[in-house]
């Protein structure tokens, strides 16, 4: 099978056991972020007036759950599974305490791996299920509002 052709230049893999863990990564010096989708997320991507409001203070990275986007299938989809994706490659891009914002499931991925890593992190921010679809605008400058909080 013809791997696919991610058609964004931000968006980068890495390989883990020989398959592909796709990512965005907003890149740059700002302060890195881990952003976790949900169960019925295609594929990582924080909404436009999100990665608006972030832009350049902090870097985004936001990876493609297993078989989700344009990341390959994983021997299981376990929740350990899962944080160990996340760590290896939070371990790879050389993100120290990142902020980890997990949306739905991924905000209980994102618990987990603050809960099985004491230290690992900075701060969780955990959204509910359609806040960022509703409010899309609101629920930006509350996010920003409380990144801003966490400098210095």
């Amino acid at each position: 099978m013809k791997p696919i052709t991610p058609p964004d230049p931000a968006r980068a893999a890495l390989t883990l056991d020989g398959r592909r863990l796709s990512y965005l990564d907003s890149g740059g010096p700002g302060h890195p972020l881990l952003a976790l989708h949900g169960h019925f997320s295609a594929r990582a991507a924080p909404s436009p007036p999100l990665a608006q409001a972030l832009l350049p203070r902090w870097r985004v990275v936001a990876p493609d759950r297993r078989a989700y986007g344009f990341s390959d299938r994983g021997p299981d989809f376990s929740r350990e599974g899962c944080i160990a994706d996340a760590t290896a490659l939070l371990t790879h891009l050389g993100l120290e305490r990142p902020v980890v914002l997990g949306h739905s499931l991924g905000g209980v991925n994102a618990y987990q791996l603050a809960t099985r890593h004491p230290g690992l992190l900075r701060a969780l921010v955990i959204e509910g299920h359609t806040v960022h679809e509703t409010t899309p605008d609101g629920f930006a400058a509350t996010v920003s509002a409380f990144l801003d909080t966490l400098k210095g």
